[in-house]
């Protein structure tokens, strides 16, 4: 078991194993080999890509308002690029990183300059933007600060880790798959829905992790606490498929920042993150000096009988502790009818009576900010604000918005992408593979409504759905409302939102019913990922003042890649920054 334990060295060539001693020693020799000098991931030997030779890559901190310069020199084999999370990129639209969309992918061997502003405040992050290049490692932290930081920051990345990641990437690419394409492998949530269309493979926190429960002795990532001290936690969501619920034993979370934006702080017990989110909360080093678990699980219903662990977990490490533990011995939070836990960000409305939870949804919560918008009732029909709809679903398998599976053009949209790129609305067919672009007016305040539904699929009391974690580039939206699925008492789907009127059975263009209650126009959330619940829906709002074409996608990998995406062109063409020069350099060399 333990010599199947292999990893790469830093030539590639060199590989280690761990020995009878839970030491790695390289094969072939008497050699051992520091745990710290190489990428364990989760143990299992495959190809990782690296920024600078460390998994995840660097951590970036710039102040606000900085010029920021990265050089980016692609080693690879095959093209890449990289996009900054969460980074508006004002008046600098090509930087957005996009493969095929803002720019033109660096070539192998080739240099790239990405060069923008640093702005907003926040938590945000950068990664791979081509092929599967973010789910073999290429992300890390992106910091932009206000202030030089007066409390410990202490980053925390949470990603799966799959075994076969080119292979599903090579074989859900291929032309006539159907979704979901491994039904039997799913797992579902309390509620019923799928947690992912994929099979759970491992998860790592800030690059290590476990695959099994018998490989206690790979290094987990650590976490500093200095007794007496709050701690500023900076999460950043990089996993591809799955939503994790996040705990540290016996401490609360104190949740000041969604999306990079501060707000009214709020105690939980845990938070559920969804790939693409970011957030931030304090812990307070108030307990006895010892070590305790960072807890990181998805939210698949426990299956006792499988070895694979679906939890990651972390070591949270007292600088005053003097204790001979190698590992903590903590228990998780225990939720009782006196102590009832409080819950981040649930993707359904409730947890069954037994469970003695209560969640707070991302509308619940009070920005410190105050929305710059005069528009307070919410109405279709009014001038002062543009309104559109768009359905996240899959349908006759495909991964669509409102009907359409994306179709990336051969050029960059800084170019004439309309010769030779399919438009939908040149598609027969309700269901198309096209060029879906959406244009929304400069100068205006847009709303849009996210829906999450299709017609009734029960399958003993399970569905097809997932929930679909939307991003959008170029900006951050404020979240007005997030509604969910009826459920049963037993937390299980009944069917869509109530609050859902549908025009067709692709529900293309929704809309809310008038009495919709507790729309927050005063102080809503800011972020640049929202999560659509399966059966429910998002009404997020923003002003288009940054022209550009932006890539609004689904941030499950699986989903972006089938197609589940849409640009949105803000503003006219006419009124678009002239590209630089180098842009096109690099697109001739794509084209060559």
């Amino acid at each position: 078991m333990r010599d199947t334990m292999t990893f790469y060295g830093k030539n590639g060539t060199e590989r280690v194993f761990v020995n009878k001693e839970n030491r790695l020693q390289i094969k072939g020799s008497r050699q051992l080999v520091d745990f710290n000098d190489v990428i364990t991931a989760d143990g299992y030997e495959q190809k990782v890509l690296t920024i600078n030779g460390r998994f995840p890559g660097p951590n970036i901190n710039v102040m606000f308002g900085s010029r920021i310069i990265i050089h980016v020199t692609n080693k690879l084999e095959e093209m890449t690029s990289i996009h900054f999370h969460g980074i508006h990129q004002k008046r600098t639209p090509w930087m957005d990183g996009v493969g095929m969309i803002t720019q033109c992918p660096i070539q192998p061997g080739e240099q790239y300059t990405y060069d923008f502003m640093g702005e907003p405040v926040g938590t945000h992050a950068y990664h791979g933007h081509f092929r599967e290049h973010s789910a073999l490692g290429l992300y890390g932290m992106f910091v932009v600060h206000e202030n030089l930081p007066l409390l410990p920051q202490i980053p925390l990345v949470i990603s799966e880790w799959y075994h076969n990641i080119q292979v599903l990437y090579n074989n859900l690419t291929r032309a006539n798959i159907n979704w979901p394409p491994f039904n039997n492998q799913l797992k579902y949530s309390l509620d019923g829905t799928a947690t992912s269309d994929v099979k759970y493979s491992g998860g790592l926190i800030n690059g290590k992790g476990q695959q099994s429960k018998n490989i206690g002795y790979l290094p987990k990532a650590e976490f500093i606490l200095h007794p007496r001290k709050y701690h500023r936690f900076r999460l950043f969501m990089a996993s591809h498929e799955f939503a994790y619920q996040i705990s540290i034993d016996n401490h609360h979370l104190i949740l000041i920042a969604v999306g990079g934006n501060l707000i009214e702080a709020v105690k939980l017990q845990s938070i559920i993150a969804f790939p693409g989110e970011s957030f931030d909360f304090l812990v307070a080093a108030t307990r006895r000096p010892g070590l305790y678990w960072l807890r990181a699980r998805t939210l698949s219903i426990k299956d006792e009988h499988s070895s694979l662990r679906e939890e990651i977990l972390g070591v949270v490490r007292y600088t005053n502790y003097v204790g001979n533990q190698s590992e903590p011995s903590t228990n998780d939070y225990k939720c009782t009818e006196e102590n009832v836990c409080l819950i981040f960000n649930c993707p359904w409305k409730s947890y069954p009576s037994e469970y003695h939870s209560r969640c707070i949804s991302l509308n619940q919560i009070k920005s410190l900010r105050r929305s710059n918008s005069k528009f307070k009732l919410y109405s279709f029909h009014s001038e002062e604000t543009e309104r559109f709809s768009l359905n996240i679903q899959f349908f006759n398998g495909k991964a669509t918005i409102n009907g359409k599976y994306f179709k990336s053009p051969s050029v960059t949209f800084w170019e004439d992408y309309k010769t030779n790129s399919k438009l939908c609305d040149e598609c027969k067919t309700t269901v198309c593979e096209c060029l879906n672009v959406m244009d929304l007016p400069y100068g205006k305040t847009i709303e849009i409504l996210l829906t999450n539904v299709k017609g009734k699929e029960l399958n003993e009391g399970k569905i097809s759905y997932v929930h679909h974690p939307f991003h959008m580039h170029g900006h951050h939206f404020e979240v007005l409302k997030v509604g969910f699925a009826d459920q049963y008492k037993n937390g299980t789907w009944v069917g869509n939102s109530k609050d859902i009127v549908c025009n067709n059975e692709y529900c293309t263009r929704a809309r809310l019913i008038i009495a919709i209650k507790d729309l927050n126009y005063e102080n809503p959330a800011l972020v640049d990922t929202v999560n659509v619940p399966a059966g429910g829906y998002a009404l997020i709002r923003f002003q288009t003042n940054n022209p550009g074409y932006w890539l609004g996608h689904c941030h499950l990998f699986f989903h972006v890649v089938e197609g589940m995406a849409i640009v949105f062109r803000e503003g006219e063409r006419e009124g678009f920054i002239p590209t630089p020069k180098n842009i096109s350099q690099v697109c001739s060399k794509v084209k060559n």
